[in-house]
């Protein structure tokens, strides 16, 4: 990036998982299905909010071939387990590299789910792609540029 780029053109939202009561609830929140194809990196960015004193909040990261999660499968070494009351307000950050897919199978997808165990665990997941091959990015993710 160079020091007259701005953020929003190297960088696109792909997903997220909103920081709502309905997703701080116990069980599996995802972030749907997002295509890497035209990134060379994804940043996941992980906000752990209030928790209950027995919540616990583990994340991980799925690959597959296309937007319909053909031939899904976890992606080794790309996962969090076991925040729990102490972690309140951390911040965690999970990088990928498009290189650390299967790619020579086809995959080029990727989804972000989180398990609330136990308990109420409030939080929030952006995934960004980063280092487009065809910069600048669509800006459409964001809300509002300022």
């Amino acid at each position: 990036m160079s020091a007259t780029e701005k953020y929003t053109e190297v960088a696109e939202v792909l997903g997220q998982i909103a920081p709502l009561a309905a997703n701080a609830a116990v069980g599996d929140h995802d972030t749907g299905w997002m295509d890497m194809a035209n990134f060379h990196r994804a940043y996941i960015h992980l906000m752990a909010g209030e928790p209950t004193a027995t919540g616990t909040l583990n994340l991980k990261v799925q690959e597959a071939r296309d937007l319909n999660g053909d031939g899904a499968k976890d992606l080794t070494g790309k996962a969090i387990t076991q925040l729990g009351d102490g972690d309140g307000g951390a911040y965690v950050g999970l990088e990928l590299q498009s290189e650390e897919l299967d790619v020579d199978d086809g995959f080029h997808c990727i989804k972000v789910i989180t398990t609330v165990g136990a308990a109420v665990y409030y939080h929030g997941v952006v995934v960004f792609g980063t280092v487009p091959r065809y910069p600048p990015v669509d800006v459409t993710g964001f809300e509002e540029i300022v």
